[in-house]
């Protein structure tokens, strides 16, 4: 039997194996994700959900020969068909919207035509049925932040146009998803922001990174600024900030303590994100928990004991198809 020892070529040899082993295990990386059927077609932009075990997919943008596409179909993942369908065709194309999980199943406010702030909203029912309804914020909420606390859709953000920075704001709403009624909330701490993280635990509204508009050199600059929302205190609270500068980050709640954080775009010379986070709510921390089985700007959806990965902006002016998932307790610490 050969011995290696310390210092010879085997040894540095056997060291290297064993780092890469450990580095795998620690990340949790790619072998975590599931490969799934791509979605119909490449997709960013788009409203994405859970109703029940199933993984709703409304509008989006792509990109044909230069040309940004605005799309109108919903559709649907079925787990136990491992399938997409369609569901319907909206009457006018949506993008950049927001998404409420409601008892109910699938509420959708906000977001643009391509034309023009997107008016109303959409219900998916549990029976995926798909309704169009007059109603909604009233107001335009493009690349807004929100999620659900009781039976209030809190809209945080946003612009009348995605490509209008300058219109980014700090309005904060309520929507009340049973009478319809709108109020305003107090507006958001931190300065003008669209394309934040977003999710709900423990009865807040938490809200991270996102773009703000810099007027003196007029351009979109990236934060890390993080804040929580309680309804019952009526007030904003300061969160430990986002490890990095980040626009375009998904987020999706693992539970009441947990949020996980991925994707997301930083600077020109970094890119597309393959980094995935996990906040602790009670801790104000966020520890590494692997990397995505591609970076981009995408959708996180979690839906039964799966995390889904979907589509999304992967390099300027091209949209991916791709569609993975992860169950639930490849995050837990």
């Amino acid at each position: 039997m050969t011995t290696c020892r310390p210092g010879s070529r085997c040894w540095r040899k056997t060291l290297t194996v064993l780092t890469v082993a450990a580095l795998a295990v620690c990340s949790g990386r790619a072998a975590e994700w599931e490969k799934l059927p791509d979605l119909p077609e490449p997709n960013g932009g788009f409203v994405a959900g859970a109703v029940g075990e199933s993984v709703v997919v409304a509008g989006g943008t792509n990109w044909t020969e230069g040309k940004k596409n605005w799309l109108r179909a919903v559709r649907v993942f079925e787990p136990a068909r491992r399938a997409w369908r369609d569901l319907a065709v909206l009457t006018h194309p949506l993008a950049y919207a927001v998404a409420a999980e409601v008892p109910d199943g699938l509420v959708l406010v906000g977001g643009s035509t391509g034309q023009a702030p997107a008016p109303g909203r959409v219900d998916v029912s549990r029976s995926l049925d798909v309704k169009e309804a007059a109603g909604g914020l009233g107001s335009p909420a493009v690349l807004a932040a929100g999620g659900v606390v009781e039976r209030e859709l809190i809209v945080v953000g946003g612009t009348d146009d995605a490509a209008n920075g300058a219109g980014f704001s700090r309005r904060a709403l309520a929507l009340d998803l049973g009478s319809g009624a709108v109020r305003a909330l107090p507006d958001f701490p931190g300065p003008p922001l669209a394309s934040a993280a977003s999710s709900v635990a423990g009865g807040e509204l938490f809200v991270f990174a996102g773009a703000t508009f810099d007027a003196g050199t007029n351009e979109v600059k990236n934060l890390t600024g993080a804040w929580a929302y309680s309804p019952a205190r009526r007030a904003w609270r300061p969160l430990r900030p986002f490890p990095s500068a980040r626009r375009g980050v998904a987020a999706v709640a693992l539970d009441e303590r947990r949020i996980l954080l991925a994707g997301g775009y930083g600077r020109d010379d970094e890119g597309f994100s393959d980094e995935v986070w996990i906040y602790d709510v009670v801790r104000d921390d966020y520890q590494r928990a692997g990397v995505l089985p591609y970076p981009a700007m995408a959708a996180l959806v979690r839906a039964g004991r799966f995390v889904y990965w979907l589509g999304g902006e992967d390099r300027d002016r091209h949209r991916a198809a791709a569609a993975y998932r992860a169950p639930v307790t490849a995050f837990a610490r």
